[in-house]
């Protein structure tokens, strides 16, 4: 992940940046020769996997114009090998997103992330400009634009003391205005470079456990959820036996790499410390990076757990969340919303899942029927997930189609 500028144009009461400031050693925007140099070794380095991906977050990442992003594609495509697969995501507060910011990033098939944070009394509470004014209308204004050049929008929601209590007036609104992904982020009142410190939150545990539970319950609905919340997602990967597509509930911590503007590297973007920082991308080989034995240590880390996490009923779920949330803890601070929502959606996690498995059977059976030529089933025949139900009750229920979990891809 790229911190593409330290600079934004947004005054969030929230933003664990805001307080420290960016270091005055380090630029406001990361510079195009120093991604020339690094962009040709990074492609080579990752060629065997088939894929590079970018990420550009701030600050505001759009700061950093127009012309820059259009040069990062332009390298990418010079430096890139044939077979591999090239991704850029980016996180935008879209107030400078315009036609022509969406034309492009519809071209190069960005996936973009919009913060907002509910509807406009909400939203603007939190998000100010510089000036004072409300952001509400400029993201909503960047949404439209984007959705117009067939965008499936990731929604980033902060959740703090202006909205933890509105979690169903938050989705009510998000519904209704058809965003098909949202992920919540609680707010932090912590500088992301002092991370011995205890971890403090704008919200309290219990507060954030009857939003996580609130969100769930109509997120959850009649079984078959229409909409992505990123949160329950990636804790019924868990519950599928899989990897969380979190880092903070993965069994290990993210292996990626976060950029600085001035291109020195760290494991994480919690831990930008000096005795964290594993080098530079414009001194040092990507091997060395990446192999590097601070950041080694430094994924392992949750393998760690204190006795607390070990004696979980809902350790194999969490995986202890986020060690930086444990600084002078011993355990998430987090961790109490979580048991409460793991108590109240348990069942109903268990019963998500146990359907996906046999969604999936169903599939691989159906597939392999229809290869040897056979008709699908009858609506009354049994399920071919061995669920012994009827077809029309089981994997054939037409709220199944409605479920992006069960959907299948064209």
């Amino acid at each position: 992940m790229f911190k593409t500028t330290s600079y934004c144009n947004q005054d969030c009461a929230y933003c664990y940046y805001r307080k420290p400031g960016r270091s005055p050693h380090s630029p406001g925007v990361i510079s195009l020769e120093m991604l020339e140099n690094f962009i040709p070794r990074y492609m080579k380095f990752v060629a065997p996997s088939g894929e590079a991906s970018f990420g550009w977050q701030g600050g505001e990442p759009t700061l950093a114009g127009l012309h820059f992003f259009k040069s990062i594609v332009e390298m990418q495509h010079r430096h890139g090998i044939a077979g591999t697969v090239v991704s850029n995501d980016i996180q935008t507060n879209g107030i400078l997103v315009d036609e022509e910011w969406a034309t492009f990033f519809s071209d190069y098939r960005f996936l973009v992330g919009v913060s907002l944070d509910g509807p406009e009394d909400v939203h603007n509470m939190m998000r100010p400009s510089p000036a004072g004014s409300g952001s509400f209308s400029q993201a909503m204004a960047a949404i439209e634009v984007l959705r117009k050049n067939d965008f499936d929008l990731n929604i980033l929601s902060v959740v703090g003391p202006h909205n933890v209590h509105l979690a169903d007036r938050l989705l009510s609104f998000f519904v209704s205005e058809g965003f098909s992904h949202i992920q919540f982020l609680p707010a932090m009142n912590f500088s992301a470079r002092a991370p011995d410190q205890p971890a403090d939150y704008l919200v309290n545990t219990s507060d954030l456990a009857d939003f996580l539970k609130t969100s769930f319950d109509i997120w959850y609905g009649d079984g078959y959820p229409r909409f992505s919340i990123r949160t329950f997602d990636s804790f019924l990967q868990s519950y599928l036996g899989l990897e969380s597509g979190l880092c903070i509930h993965a069994s290990q911590c993210d292996p990626g790499l976060v950029i600085e503007t001035g291109g020195d590297v760290y494991p994480c973007d919690f831990y930008l410390q000096p005795r964290f920082r594993v080098g530079n991308i414009s001194s040092d080989p990507i091997e060395e990076l990446v192999h590097h034995t601070l950041r080694l240590a430094f994924i392992q880390q949750k393998k760690n757990l204190p006795d607390a996490c070990r004696s979980c009923r809902w350790q194999r779920i969490c995986n202890g969340g986020c060690p930086r949330n444990r600084a002078g803890l011993g355990t998430d601070c987090l961790c109490g919303s979580y048991d409460a929502l793991f108590e109240h959606a348990d069942t109903r996690f268990r019963q998500l899942a146990e359907r996906m498995k046999r969604r999936s059977r169903f599939l691989k059976e159906r597939n392999r029927r229809r290869a040897l030529g056979h008709p699908p089933p009858g609506r009354n025949a049994p399920c071919l997930c061995q669920s012994n139900r009827k077809h029309k009750k089981c994997c054939g229920h037409p709220a199944l189609m409605q479920s992006y979990l069960f959907r299948e891809e064209p």
